[in-house]
């Protein structure tokens, strides 16, 4: 069962402490202060997803209710939740009354008898931010100008938008821009001034707003790389997989990976249709009666930006997720057909004065492959519950060449595959039942480990048949041949 007692020290990997899992009613008690139900003795498991392209945390507690208490206290969507959890010696999730975090139960779902105990019921708790709620509830009909950090945290703070008291971390932006927030909710709000913030220290666009137990956060994807725009961000933490002789040693414990799976490891296909490797962006300004293109390069920017892999905390210039080489008979590399994915804008510059909107040719190109570079190299990774660890973190992940070793031999780490990786998402995993927490860790890197060998003499085959039949001359040579009998089609 759950570990309620709080501790400060780990004897085991996977332990945890559950200091609050309680449901507060909208109903008030006698005493007029909210009534309060302990949920932490019927818990049976809590889920708990953070996740970088995801505005808010979500989760799931199954239950095991032998007082019926969905009936009689009731919970009808209205309800709160204390919860406070975390691995013992670390910061964890701590969202009470008392911090005003409280999360929000929105949904159950799920209801049914248990097998075992004919007057107990089973079902799950879904709950969220309480910053999901006030969503719902408004629209933005504003003008913003001035750096766009400014308006993101008026969205969140105003009572008459997402009224949030969190935390927000910010990246200062170098946008002085004047935008119109046309009825939109605040979170749909957020995400367009996203697509419009250009980093202050990076050569970067398009930001991720997204929410962790430490709070909201405002910033580039770049900034999960680097630090302050001049070197690697080191990474929190190190995972191995299949560490040999571990014993009851739990600091070595906490560093195993239980299990993972490589998902898409390359899709060339799928990137050169979202626009990774290369893309073309024509650019119409109605105020200067001006057309303009502009080409992406996959490879010939690649070191202008920080990526998940450095070159001794360094920007890199080699570790490409694919070879330099030419394709096929063309005498050009993939990123040399920006057509494949063309985008046409109208922009109207000198419209607010003082105030200029940021040039799309900053921010869309470069966004479509920095974004589609993360839908590479995804890998999904079974860890100890460690509550140190937020969305947008970055690990590193020891993963072995899977091949036969002979006598002597040192195990090779796999060169495309291990290294650094960026934490996309998170979901904590309670076991009340077993005692056990873990945690299933979404992570990407847009960059490999050793870069790949470059080729540029590519072997070709020139034999080609090309030839073209017409189908009705081959039918006439068919027929010419043929004695027809009028008999063989009655």
């Amino acid at each position: 069962m759950a570990n309620t007692n709080r501790r400060h020290t780990l004897d085991q990997a996977g332990e945890y402490t559950l200091d609050r899992c309680e449901i507060v009613s909208y109903k008030n008690a006698e005493d007029n202060r909210p009534r309060t139900v302990d949920i932490k003795l019927i818990t049976g498991s809590i889920e708990l997803v953070e996740n970088i392209y995801q505005s808010c945390m979500i989760g799931k507690i199954q239950v095991f209710d032998s007082n019926d208490i969905r009936t009689i206290l009731p919970i009808t969507g209205f309800e709160k939740l204390n919860l406070k959890f975390q691995t013992p010696g670390q910061t964890g999730v701590d969202h009470t009354e008392e911090n005003g975090r409280q999360f929000h139960i929105y949904k159950i779902e799920s209801v049914s008898q248990d097998d075992k105990a004919q007057r107990t019921q089973g079902y799950d708790i879904f709950f969220t931010s309480r910053e999901s709620y006030f969503n719902l509830m408004s629209k933005v009909s504003k003008a913003y100008s001035g750096p766009i950090e400014d308006a993101i945290e008026d969205i969140l703070r105003n009572k008459k938008f997402l009224n949030s008291n969190r935390a927000l971390v910010f990246e200062p932006t170098k946008t002085n821009a004047k935008y119109v927030i046309p009825s939109l909710r605040p979170l749909d709000a957020i995400k367009y001034l996203c697509t419009q913030a250009i980093s202050q220290k990076y050569n970067n666009a398009g930001y991720c707003f997204y929410e962790t137990p430490a709070g909201y956060f405002f910033r580039s994807l770049e900034s999960m790389y680097a630090v302050n725009g001049t070197a690697g961000r080191p990474h929190k933490f190190d995972y191995y997989y299949q560490m040999t002789n571990l014993g009851k040693e739990v600091n070595k414990d906490m560093h195993n990976v239980k299990s993972y799976t490589i998902n898409n490891p390359i899709n060339v296909l799928q990137n050169m249709d979202k626009g990774m490797f290369a893309n073309r962006l024509v650019v119409h300004d109605a105020f200067n009666k001006t057309i303009k293109t502009h080409d992406f390069d996959y490879y010939n920017s690649f070191g202008d930006y920080f990526h998940v892999e450095t070159q001794g905390g360094n920007k890199t210039f080699v570790k490409q997720l694919i070879p330099f080489t030419k394709f096929d008979d063309t005498d050009k590399d993939i990123s040399q057909f920006p057509q494949g994915r063309t985008s046409v804008v109208t922009e109207t510059s000198k419209v607010h004065n003082d105030y200029e909107f940021v040039p799309t040719k900053d921010t869309l190109p470069i966004s479509l492959s920095q974004k589609q570079s993360l839908h590479n190299n995804i890998i999904d990774l079974i860890v100890p519950g460690n509550s140190l660890l937020c969305a947008g973190d970055i690990i590193s992940f020891h993963l072995p060449l899977l091949r036969p070793v002979g006598d002597g031999e040192k195990q090779q780490e796999n060169p495309q595959h291990s290294g650094r990786y960026l934490i996309t998402s998170i979901k904590h995993n309670i076991n009340a039942e077993m005692g056990q927490y873990e945690m299933s860790l979404k992570c990407s890197k847009d960059a490999v480990r050793e870069g790949y060998m470059a080729e540029r003499d590519t072997y070709q085959i020139t034999k080609e048949d090309k030839i073209a039949y017409d189908i009705y001359e081959e039918d006439q040579r068919i027929l010419s041949t043929m004695k027809v009998d009028p008999l063989d089609y009655t």
